[in-house]
């Protein structure tokens, strides 16, 4: 049995269409901030991922959408 994905409390992804938007949101919550991130500016969508100790990491991006 899997457990659950535990790198992240959450995630925001802006992304051309939701079906992209929710597939790269759950690639983020398996992969953690830094590598989430990093997959997020290869390609080229924004993203804010919210760590479990509430620490934020976003693209350079998410700040255009305050």
């Amino acid at each position: 049995m899997g457990s659950s994905a535990d790198a992240a409390a959450s995630v925001t992804v802006i992304a051309p269409n939701a079906m992209l938007a929710d597939a790269l949101a759950t690639a983020a919550f398996v992969l953690g901030p830094a590598e989430g991130i990093q997959l997020f500016d290869r390609l080229g969508v924004d993203g804010l991922i919210i760590s479990p100790g509430l620490d934020r990491h976003a693209t350079r991006g998410m700040g255009d959408y305050h």
